[in-house]
């Protein structure tokens, strides 16, 4: 079973890793022009500021990814301590 999710999860992983390929293909090309103009260290700002703006998701998302493995792992503690009490009585 745990195989089957970790299969899953790689599968899921490589479909976004794929597709994302397309959408950054997708840039406004003004967007494009005004940040390829730009001096370093407004390109820098820029990069900072983008880097900046990826920490929030990539948190919220490895702590639900936290919370579910651990819901996951003590679902089975409990499982297995009620078969083992049921096999006592």
């Amino acid at each position: 079973m745990k195989r089957l999710f970790y299969l899953g999860v790689l599968a899921v992983s490589l479909s976004f890793a794929i597709g994302g390929s397309v959408a950054f293909a997708q840039s406004c090309s003004m967007c494009r022009t005004v940040a390829g103009a730009q001096s370093e260290k407004a390109r820098k700002a820029l990069n900072a500021g983008v880097i900046l703006l990826l920490v929030p998701p990539v948190t919220i998302m490895g702590a639900i990814l936290i919370l579910l493995i651990r819901a996951k792992e003590s679902s089975h503690v409990v499982q297995e301590d009620f078969v083992t009490s049921s096999r006592r009585s």
